[in-house]
């Protein structure tokens, strides 16, 4: 009977591997005329483990409230989850003293839209990492939210801090460290990447209004994403063929908030018509790596046809064939069809995209249509909205499956 049970505490000793978020939300976070390129208190830097940043929330008030919100790696299965947090701004004592820290916060573990298990935890305003543990009784899990309950207030500003956030999960799944190590590659280009924002954001040409951008999202109709589809799809046979065509383009950095949108079919190099160079390859076919997937990803553009403005040097309609190919932690592709729309000036303004995506998490395909509208002011982007409808390919198939989302993009208060 002894044996029995000292194996049984044995089996219980947690193993805990770490998770990686590449990106993170939040309800709110600051922002101020001194920060305004950088974006140091951005939710992203509450996971880079560098105490010198930190997430700050960003309304009025000591910020009770406020949520800090990460996907992680999806698991059917798992015994727990530890977090281990920087609490406060631990740049320096000085700042962790005039700065606001939690006290009290909610710990809640999702998979999908079901929370799994939730507990709220104790923190102490104080240098160094303070552990929180969440039992998840065997649930799977895939994404996280940190809510505020109280907090100290800080000597000087009344915004609350996270400086880190660490995320372990014990679970008998086998670990994936070179899945993990590329979700961390992928914050660390990010990071990179507000550095080079904000030098381009004082250059001249530029396309963006800001260098962040808030989000607005509802929900919509089909008929409402429908109505912004159709007058596109209905341009795309009125386009001539023009074989072995690929585009080239020196892209711009993208802005906080709306580079994922952007970036995915890769439409940075396509913003600027006058700066876009259509010219004649061997195949027709332009293909990206992603350098931050530790596997086989790429996206690739293929067959593209250009109807071209009377001075023959601004494209003012464009179709192609679009395909990301993902082969990470789970393998994903996407097939599309793209329709792309500029104005007299040789600005992006419209873009759809219909196909069909394929996930080893779901059973079946999904089919989507999604619609990009841009609104350029005096040479920059001043507002993006975003239209999409996903839905299972087989009909009666899962409804979480479905979406009808409807977001308004527009530049961050400076």
């Amino acid at each position: 009977m002894f044996t029995i049970l000292a194996t049984a505490a044995l089996a219980a000793e947690p193993d805990w591997h770490q998770l990686y978020a590449p990106r993170a939300t939040a309800t709110s976070f600051l922002r101020s005329n001194f920060n305004r390129f950088d974006e140091n208190y951005h939710p992203n830097f509450a996971f880079d483990d560098n105490p010198a940043t930190a997430w700050v929330e960003g309304v009025d008030g000591d910020g009770v409230g406020q949520v800090l919100s990460w996907d992680v790696s999806a698991l059917s299965t798992a015994r727990a989850v530890k977090l281990r947090v920087r609490n406060g701004y631990q740049k320096s004592s000085g700042l962790l003293a005039a700065n606001g820290a939690p006290t009290k916060v909610e710990l809640s573990a999702w998979k999908g839209r079901e929370v799994v298990a939730k507990q709220e935890f104790t923190l102490t305003a104080t240098d160094g990492w303070q552990d929180l543990v969440l039992s998840t009784g065997g649930k799977g899990l895939s994404h996280l939210e940190l809510k505020v309950l109280s907090v100290r207030t800080g000597s000087k500003y009344a915004d609350t801090c996270i400086s880190d956030i660490q995320t372990f999960v014990d679970s008998d799944l086998s670990y994936d460290a070179a899945w993990e190590k590329s979700r961390k590659a992928e914050l660390t280009t990010w990071i990179a990447g507000r550095v080079e924002a904000a030098k381009s954001a004082t250059q001249e040409g530029w396309p963006f209004a800001a260098t962040s951008w808030n989000r607005d999202e509802k929900e919509a109709t089909a008929a409402e994403v429908e109505a912004m589809a159709a007058p596109l799809r209905a341009l795309a046979p009125s386009v001539a063929h023009l074989p072995r065509q690929r585009p080239t383009a020196k892209a711009p950095v993208l802005p906080d908030g709306i580079e994922f949108v952007l970036s995915r079919l890769g439409l940075q190099y396509f913003l600027q018509g006058s700066k876009l160079t259509v010219f004649e390859s061997t195949d027709g076919m332009a293909r990206k790596e992603v350098e931050e997937c530790d596997g086989d990803c790429w996206t690739e553009w293929r067959d593209l046809r250009v109807q071209m403005a009377a001075d023959g040097r601004t494209p003012v309609l464009a179709t192609m064939t679009y395909a990301m190919h993902e082969d990470g932690r789970m393998l994903y592709t996407e097939n599309a069809q793209l329709v792309l729309t500029w104005d007299q000036d040789g600005h992006l303004t419209q873009v759809l995209e219909e196909g069909k995506a394929h996930e080893e998490a779901m059973d079946g395909d999904r089919l989507f249509t999604q619609v990009i509208h841009l609104t350029w002011r005096a040479g920059k982007i001043v507002e993006m909205e975003h239209a999409v409808h996903a839905r299972p390919e087989r009909p009666g198939g899962e409804e979480d499956w479905i979406v009808l989302t409807r977001t308004r993009w527009t530049p961050a208060a400076g």
